[in-house]
């Protein structure tokens, strides 16, 4: 056989074992988005952060409501200097007074009320930012997919390009074709190979991103799936959610957000009512016991006395009244924000579906027939540039156009499902089954 001929099947043979390429991959040995998002909610240091930060806040409205501790003082008080004996002057004695601070009926309970709101704030920041970790998780996981299935796809290609062009060069020795049909498919392996290094860098920031939010070493190995669900499953996945209106409606139940928004108005209010009363000061009252010894013609009896101080709060009302209003204030701008936050929940519900219907259709159109279409043709048209009735340009047009066919259909793929990630964060639930991650159907 010929150079020329033993080239011309060897692409054959390559083509042909590109195009059914994609062997399936033991769906034991992936890792599940749904299982990793449980691992970092566990694992991550901020959210065990925020924890702590609640359970202060727990020991913070406990205390509030204790009394201060009582102060005991002892006074050695009013002996001439020159003698320091409590016996020469009538004045002279030990002062032993206990002292105890009074805090007003009901200011201790609006204290722990306001520590008690800050922790329901808080518990909703966590909750929220719980919310954004699971679809961060599912996001960078599918991402991350994408770029390891577009290698895959890119390296095949490389073979086959690798191919056309050994294949042109024995057409060139032969005076077929040019040498600007070799240095064209030159330049694309070379372009493909870039492409190839790109998807390695992608894929080691993805992989440490998503370890990150797992809290373990950045260069653990992430398992993905070779390919992305069938779309069938998407169609379905996509049948299970409610109406538009329904998705709003379980948003403003739901979202995290939305509650914690509620609750911080909630909370300004509680303070508000808070400042308004701690302008009335507390007060301390005190007893005391003088011991006395004889001095002269007095007998050195001892004397006891009972106290009541209270602190002057000089211009403090007016500055309470204004504390107060303020905190009247960010309440209503916390309404305020909530019911802008619900316009945007609900916008981005629509973009978010729409994106998933989009790319559904597309998986669907590109999958059942552009595809096949592409497929076909490049294999009719090498059966035709082996048969020189067709010229190189119409080859590697034929086969740039699977290239950019199979990788837009992965893009909607991951499209699909990045965004599906993101709508069950702003409805703030759980929308989807738990089993996403399946191979395709043969």
């Amino acid at each position: 056989m010929s150079t020329y001929g033993f080239a011309i099947l060897k692409l054959v043979v390559t083509i042909v074992a590109a195009l059914s390429a994609g062997a399936g991959q033991d769906s034991r040995s992936i890792d599940d988005p749904g299982d990793l998002a449980e691992q970092a909610v566990k694992a991550n240091p901020s959210l065990a952060s925020m924890v702590k930060q609640i359970q202060s806040l727990g020991q913070k409205a406990e205390a509030a409501v204790k009394w201060n501790d009582p102060v005991i003082s002892v006074e050695y008080s009013n002996v001439p200097w020159d003698t320091w004996s409590l016996g020469d002057s009538a004045m002279s004695g030990i002062l032993v007074k206990l002292a105890q601070k009074i805090t007003l009926p009901g200011k201790n309970e609006l204290r722990k009320a306001t520590y008690e709101a800050a922790q329901r704030v808080r518990s909703l920041a966590l909750d929220e930012a719980r919310n954004q970790l699971v679809a961060s998780v599912h996001a960078i996981y599918w991402r991350l997919t994408l770029v390891r299935n577009l290698r895959n796809i890119t390296g095949r290609h490389v073979l086959l390009v690798k191919q056309l062009e050994e294949s042109a060069r024995a057409k060139y020795t032969v005076g077929s074709i040019g040498q600007h049909d070799v240095m064209n498919l030159q330049v694309a392996r070379h372009r493909l190979e870039d492409d190839l290094e790109d998807y390695d860098q992608q894929d080691s920031v993805l992989t440490a991103e998503l370890n990150e939010a797992l809290h373990r070493d950045v260069t653990t190995v992430i398992r993905t799936p070779q390919e992305f669900p069938d779309v069938e499953n998407m169609t379905r996945m996509l049948r299970m959610l409610p109406p538009d209106r329904d998705l709003l409606n379980s948003a403003r139940v739901n979202r995290p957000l939305l509650r914690l928004m509620r609750e911080q108005a909630k909370e300004h209010r509680i303070r508000a009512k808070q400042v308004a009363y701690e302008r009335w000061p507390d007060f301390t009252v005190w007893a005391g016991y003088r011991f006395r010894a004889q001095a002269g013609i007095d007998g050195g009896t001892d004397f006891f006395s009972l106290g009541l101080s209270v602190p002057i709060p000089f211009d403090y009302t007016s500055r309470s009244s204004h504390d107060s209003e303020s905190q009247d204030l960010l309440a209503e701008a916390r309404v305020l924000g909530a019911s802008s936050i619900a316009d945007k929940i609900a916008a981005q519900i629509q973009v978010h579906l729409s994106t998933m219907k989009r790319a559904a259709g597309k998986i669907e159109s590109y999958e059942s027939r552009l595809i096949p279409e592409a497929q076909r043709t490049l294999e009719m048209t090498l059966a035709a540039y082996q048969a020189d009735r067709a010229d190189f340009a119409t080859l590697f047009r034929a086969e740039l156009r699977l290239l950019d066919f199979e990788r837009t259909v992965e893009k909607a793929h991951s499209s699909f499902l990045v965004n599906a990630a993101k709508l069950e964060a702003v409805v703030g639930s759980k929308l989807f089954g738990s089993n996403i991650v399946q191979e395709k159907k043969p």
